[in-house]
């Protein structure tokens, strides 16, 4: 994700964006001023919504591979992989299905035993709301201006740590600078 000779952070292997209806519902990236005492938090994977370990270096990389990609009946399948050194490996899986369903499915194994954590992103024009039926981990995202919105649930093995948090409400001209919080 830290390409010096370009001018702004890049996607890393295995993000994802979902742009529908002029809305930037999942991003993945957006511009992160140089000068911005922070920049260093957004290179690798603090600023990404690839899979990924927590503290794992871009450095430590082999490249993502697709390993299949089909369609069927106005359905998408695609699933990536990618390792690292001592022996991190993570699967996306992305399931587009007809009448705007996405299903995606990430998977991990650790040698090591580490954590690994995915920091999904959503534009500062939207908004994250809570869908209190029982079940904390469903979430309904609105965008200003549209009556369009994006149903979230998200499952684990393991019951996921959840945190939504807020990033800047103000961006500069171009791409939208996000600040992850800690």
């Amino acid at each position: 994700g830290h390409f010096p000779h370009r001018k702004h952070k890049q996607p890393d292997d295995l993000s994802l964006h979902l742009w529908a209806g002029g809305i930037d519902w999942w991003t993945s990236v957006g511009y992160w001023p140089f000068t911005g005492g922070d920049r260093a938090q957004a290179l690798n994977w603090a600023g990404s919504n690839a899979p990924h370990r927590v503290g794992e270096s871009s450095q430590a990389l082999h490249r993502p591979r697709a390993n299949y990609i089909g369609t069927r009946d106005d359905a998408l399948f695609l699933e990536l992989t990618r390792g690292s050194k001592g022996g991190f490996r993570v699967k996306r899986q992305v399931l587009a299905l007809p009448e705007q369903v996405w299903v995606i499915v990430d998977a991990y194994e650790d040698r090591r035993g580490g954590t690994a954590r995915t920091v999904w992103l959503t534009d500062n024009d939207n908004a994250i709301e809570p869908v209190d039926n029982g079940n904390r981990n469903r979430y309904r995202i609105t965008s200003r201006g549209t009556s369009d919105t994006l149903a979230v649930s998200v499952v684990g093995s393991t019951p996921p740590t959840i945190r939504v948090a807020n990033g800047e409400t103000n961006p500069m001209i171009g791409w939208i600078a996000r600040r992850p919080s800690r």
